[in-house]
This record gives structure tokens, sequence and C-alpha cells, in this order.
């Protein structure tokens, strides 16, 4: 049953502010390790990102994918804030979802 099918106004995943209270206390304790929230939609991912918390997708062929949100500082050369990937070859890269990330079901939290 795909997340569409459900009754609206369902919650299917922990509230923004139970979010931010889980990145908070896994930053407290020394790590984000592990997935805290699976079977996200891409709009549950993007909410996750704006907190804090570092997303990856279940479909990605590479292993050790993740998305996180870089706010630039006063010190930056880019002004307004952007989402990068961390890829299966240890490099960092501005990232841009295609329609597939868009419409997967497969989002989790790092």
């Amino acid at each position: 049953m795909s997340r569409y099918d459900e009754t609206p106004g369902a919650p299917m995943c922990d509230t923004a502010s139970d979010i931010k209270a889980k990145i908070e206390a896994r930053q407290l304790s020394g790590g984000l390790g592990g997935c805290s929230q699976a079977n996200m939609t891409f709009g549950d991912a993007l909410r996750v990102l704006k907190l804090g918390a570092r997303v990856g997708r279940f479909g990605w062929n590479g292993r050790g994918m993740w998305l996180a949100l870089q706010r630039p500082d006063q010190s930056s050369k880019m002004t307004l804030p952007y989402i990068y990937m961390f890829t299966a070859q240890n490099q960092t890269v501005p990232w841009l979802a295609s329609q597939t990330d868009i419409m997967s079901e497969d989002w989790y939290t790092l």
C-alpha cells in the first residue's frame, strides 16, 4: 500500500518536533548512526534535511550515499542554502532531485 492510499491527515511519520528532538539527542550522544526513520517520502526527507539531519535512499545504487543541507555563513561564497550529496566515491557534490527521487517512498534519516 502506498502512502498516498492512506487516510488523509493520518500521521505517517514523526512530527517535525519529534524528529528534531531525536536529532538533538543523537548529536548529544555522539553520533547519528543508524536509520531512525525509514520509508519516508521526498517531502518528509526535505523536512528532515531542514532540521539538520542527513537523509538517504534505499533505491540508490551506491553504498554510503547521503544528502545534507548546507546553510551558508558570512564567509561562504554561496549565498543561499543548498543540498549536497556525499557520493559512493567519498566526495561531496551539489545535488538536484530526479523525478524518481521525488516520487520515491524509500527515504530514510541517518
